[in-house]
């Protein structure tokens, strides 16, 4: 091979290896190991920066959670629950399983925080974390805040 070929192969490797994206500021954990219905699952949620990293918390359509014709609903904690159908990972609407009077809107640097919730069938879930990377701009033209998420590995939840 020639210089000027393994000169370029080598470029492009390093290329590809900055281009990877950063690694994720947070981590999303399910504690426990079985899991029940109607029963608490404690989610954990660690930032892993030296920054503090506000939630976004998810609103959903009209339809996509409940009947058409109903409002836009805000979720009451910064997490979205997925379960897992035939066609793939679908929303689920968490169960609320206590009532806390305020919900957390960001974590602190290297800290963390938990989420209690319930979940009405039995299935395999994952917990989605979305967070917000770069705040929105006014504008003109005004543009939403840009948005990342993370997810904890799925769990299975029993109804016994």
């Amino acid at each position: 091979m020639s210089r000027a070929c393994v000169a370029l192969v080598l470029h492009v490797v390093s290329w590809v290896s900055v281009a990877q994206s950063p690694p994720p500021a947070l981590r999303v954990e399910v504690v426990g190991d079985t899991h029940r219905t109607w029963h608490p699952i404690v989610v954990r949620v660690i930032n892993l920066t030296d920054n503090g990293i506000t939630f976004a918390f998810p609103v959903y359509a009209d339809g996509e959670l409940y009947a058409r014709g109903t409002s836009t609903l805000r979720s009451w904690l910064p997490i979205e629950l997925e379960r897992k159908s035939n066609t793939g990972w679908v929303p689920a609407l968490p169960a609320e399983s206590r009532r806390v009077n305020s919900v957390p809107s960001d974590v602190k640097p290297n800290a963390l925080v938990e989420f209690t919730f319930g979940v009405v069938g039995s299935g395999e879930y994952r917990v989605r974390v979305w967070y917000v990377i770069a705040p929105p701009l006014l504008g003109p033209p005004r543009k939403p805040a840009a948005r990342a998420s993370v997810l904890s590995k799925p769990f299975s939840v029993n109804s016994k």
